[in-house]
């Protein structure tokens, strides 16, 4: 992933280190030239998917990094919701 390109389709297992793609661009902030790559987290994941940040998951962190991965981010959902609703008026 990087700070200045979009950010990598959400998948259902973001969470492991070895899928390699989802690991976060941050810095070692003692030691700004050295990257720290790290997984992202579910919120990270949760919230690159659009989902507001107090929204409440159910579920083992698994079950939850489904959700995320399975789902279709908010934004998207509701453009073609409003276009839908636009055509059928």
């Amino acid at each position: 992933m990087r700070w200045d390109a979009p950010s990598l389709t959400i998948r259902t297992e973001f969470f492991k280190p070895e899928k390699g793609q989802y690991l976060h661009p941050q810095w070692d902030p003692k030691h700004p030239a050295k990257r720290v790559n790290r997984v992202i987290t579910h919120l990270e994941a949760a919230r690159l998917q659009d989902f507001p940040e107090d929204f409440e998951w159910c579920g083992s962190k698994s079950e939850i990094a489904k959700q995320i991965g399975n789902a279709v981010p908010v934004g998207l959902a509701s453009a073609v919701a409003k276009q839908i609703k636009r055509a059928l008026t």
